[in-house]
């Protein structure tokens, strides 16, 4: 192996100090989630007991765990975590997840299987032994391991001379072990604040490598006392106010004082296996596509989500989605309904006209005070395709682009913005009618109908709408009691969320003639 292929880049310098600066979050009290533990990362607050309580503790908040599971959660998330209690759970979870692969059960089972790993027990040894088809120290294991390496890399197809799959395992541990200690010297020369010395390679990005490390080595030699947490993450969207704005522009500029020329903060990522749970509780039908969306916050400090298209039938519950994946993630949501737009309205219009109003994305970074709000376009596949009035796929392809959105010329202010941070949902009832060229900006991800095995969560979910829109405590109206849940499936066997509602609806406003009549 050469020497430079352990010479850290100017990548591996700045990916050393995201992950520095992501210990340090979770070192104060923010809570790792399991990739990144397999990392190596830190646990919460720098202990593995308050990690095993804090993410127990979270996971409670699930309302389908089975009751034994529950109990050990409890305990584990209460008391000194027991490798007993550990093992438990994880057997447990990991039966109930064979069996029904629920995400929670899965999560749980990984989660477990991570903290008895990090004990050093037994079992969880035994298991990663098996992964490799031999037991830790047998004979051949490293050539097995390379095997099944190769083998996962293989893929699909052919068979391959088993010869070639042990090579091609072997050769990837030789570029994930390069690629290691890489890593792991970014990350020591990033605490030291340390230059790389003469002799050593440093590459083509030298520049830029010693300007991190002579920045590193200021905060580093400051001392403890005196060091600042960084400033939070912020973009300036649009420039400063022109000291003599056009007539036509000057009511325009005059609503974006406080924001023209200024920093605007970036929402940061927040605790994503907490919003994976709150999501999945309330859209248990939609967990595999709240699992690709969150995905996308794994490398990020910020809340970046590629644009995306959620497919399904009607009543599905996809815009519902996502405005709680908004919520969720602290970036709000503004709704653009595309049904019926027969114009390019979404990118706003002329300071020319006396209803000059600026473009949608603008609007909505406006009402969050943040510069990576959501935006959910609604029903794309409805968008007009007439462009004697503008086209809102039109005005859309130049948005979803970060190249383009990055200068985007605002009708009302007559200036350039950046939009590319803003997030971007969109929703349809079927693909083959959305535009190729909008089609080919999102990513697809298909939210299917809800099944009967869904009305657990969902009816809960439902109840606590109707009361809240109806201003009651909720523990007035009760959850369905057996002979509801059997005439409820006389109305609803799975399908539109929609209906669903309406025929809860008829059960509440039953009860409460029969209560009445009483």
């Amino acid at each position: 192996m050469s020497s430079d292929t352990t010479t850290p880049s100017a990548q591996d310098i700045t990916q050393a100090r995201r992950w520095l600066g992501r210990w340090a979050d979770v070192a104060v009290g923010d809570l790792p989630g399991s990739d990144e533990l397999l990392s190596g990362m830190v646990p919460f607050r720098g202990s593995w007991k308050a990690d095993i309580q804090e993410w127990a503790a979270a996971v409670l908040s699930a309302d389908n765990l089975p009751k034994k599971i529950r109990a050990g959660l409890e305990r584990l998330s209460t008391a000194e975590p027991s490798a007993g209690s550990l093992l438990d759970v994880h057997e447990r979870a990991d039966r109930w997840a064979r069996e029904t692969a629920d995400n929670v059960a899965i999560d749980v089972a990984e989660r477990t299987f991570i903290y008895l790993c990090a004990r050093g027990q037994a079992p969880a040894e035994r298991a990663l032994a098996m992964l490799s088809g031999a037991w830790r120290g047998g004979v051949g294991y490293e050539l097995r391991f390379a095997w099944l390496i190769g083998a996962n890399l293989h893929g699909q197809g052919d068979f391959l001379d088993p010869g070639e799959l042990v090579q091609r395992g072997l050769q990837r541990i030789e570029h994930a072990a390069a690629a290691t200690e890489r890593t792991v010297k970014a990350i020591d020369i990033v605490r030291a604040g340390e230059r790389p010395s003469d002799d050593e390679p440093v590459g083509p990005s030298e520049e830029v490598i010693h300007a991190m490390l002579e920045d590193r080595g200021e905060i580093v030699t400051t001392p403890l006392a005196q060091l600042k947490p960084p400033p939070p993450p912020a973009a300036v969207v649009m420039p400063a106010k022109p000291a003599e704005p056009s007539r036509a522009t000057k009511d325009a500029w005059k609503s974006f004082e406080s924001l023209a020329g200024k920093r605007i903060l970036l929402a940061r990522r927040p605790d994503v296996v907490a919003a994976r749970l709150a999501l999945q509780r309330r859209f248990p039908y939609a967990a595999e596509a709240i699992l690709t969306l969150l995905r996308d916050l794994m490398a990020t400090d910020v809340v970046r989500l590629r644009p995306t298209l959620f497919v399904g039938p009607p009543g599905a519950g996809k815009s519902s989605l996502a405005i709680a994946i908004g919520r969720a993630l602290g970036i709000g949501a503004t709704i653009y309904p595309a049904a019926g737009s027969t114009d390019s309205s979404i990118m706003g219009t002329s300071a020319q006209w006396s209803s000059a109003r600026p473009c949608v994305p603008l609007q909505a970074i406006q009402q969050a005070r943040l510069a990576n709000p959501l935006v959910i376009v609604d029903e794309i596949e409805k968008v007009s395709l007439d462009r004697r009035n503008g086209s809102l796929a039109d005005a859309l392809l130049a948005m979803l682009e970060r190249t383009t959105s990055r200068a985007y010329r605002d009708l009302s202010l007559e200036a350039d913005v950046d939009l590319s941070h803003v997030n971007w949902i969109a929703t349809a009832n079927e693909l083959t009618e959305v535009p190729g060229p909008l089609r080919d900006r999102f990513r697809v991800v298909q939210v299917n109908e809800p099944g009967w095995e869904h009305v657990g969560d969902l009816a809960r979910n439902i109840l606590d709408d109707i009361a809240a829109e109806r201003g009651l405590d909720r523990r007035w109206i009760e959850d369905l009691a057996a002979d509801e849940l059997e005439v409820l499936r006389t109305a609803w066997d799975g399908g539109s969320i929609r209906k669903l509602r309406r025929a809860l609806e008829v059960l509440v406003d039953g009860r409460d003639a029969i209560m009445g009549r009483a």
